[in-house]
């Protein structure tokens, strides 16, 4: 009898009940367990899917200020987009050149040269709107990333007024230089797919245009 009701007992314990601040069974916490991890999960994922869905489209610099007029700056800014910017045509089909270089070139021989495969370039200088204060110009940059070529393409701008001025990059797409190029695409910023790299290499040429253009006298501000 006292073996009949220990294991009735035990049935007892281990049945579920319906109830306000019912004893789960080990199976019921495992599948809330299970629930609690999926639901998490998929929080996670539409995080992550949020965030890869967002690309890098402009960057922008700080304000710069230093003694000149208006006039002044523009003309030292179309000067300095002039020396220091290119869009030169852009072979897509010749990976290895664009991200070694020289060098590159010299170790894979003779370039194919396919006319169907290069994207033309044209004057750097788009605009110069002396009234509303802008320096509008193209930019192509070459450069190796995963040790493949890469070229990003943008619109630089110069904003100016009276004593100061801040640069931005808008419009901006990148093309992998090789057999699998696809041309220009908007530059996703995802996980592992490098867009740091590109980003820095905007931010090194805006870096060499404000250098130029305050010739060492400008100063860092947030007023515009």
């Amino acid at each position: 009898m006292i073996k009949i009701w220990i294991v009735m007992m035990a049935m007892i314990v281990a049945m579920p009940v319906s109830f306000a601040g019912e004893r789960l069974t080990f199976k019921q916490k495992m599948e809330a367990m299970k629930a609690k991890k999926a639901a998490k999960k998929e929080a996670e994922l539409k995080a992550e899917t949020a965030e890869n869905g967002k690309f890098l489209d402009s960057i922008e610099s700080k304000v710069f200020t230093l003694k000149a007029s208006k006039d002044e700056i523009m003309e030292r800014a179309q000067d300095c987009m002039e020396s220091i910017l290119n869009y030169d045509d852009v072979d897509l089909s010749d990976g290895t050149a664009s991200a070694l270089g020289v060098m590159g070139a010299l170790l894979s021989g003779p370039t194919n040269y396919n006319r169907e495969n290069v994207i033309p370039g044209g004057d750097v200088i788009k605009k110069f709107d002396a009234q509303r204060g802008r320096v509008i110009a193209n930019s192509r940059i070459a450069f190796s990333k995963h040790l493949i070529g890469h070229n990003i393409q943008s619109n630089v701008i110069v904003f100016v007024k009276d004593g100061k001025f801040k640069i931005k990059h808008d419009n901006i797409k990148e093309a992998q230089t090789g057999s699998s190029s696809s041309g220009y695409l908007k530059i996703r910023k995802s996980w592992g797919a490098g867009w740091e790299a590109s980003r820095d290499e905007l931010i090194k040429k805006t870096n060499e245009i404000e250098v130029c253009i305050q010739n060492k006298t400008a100063q860092l501000s947030d007023d515009w």
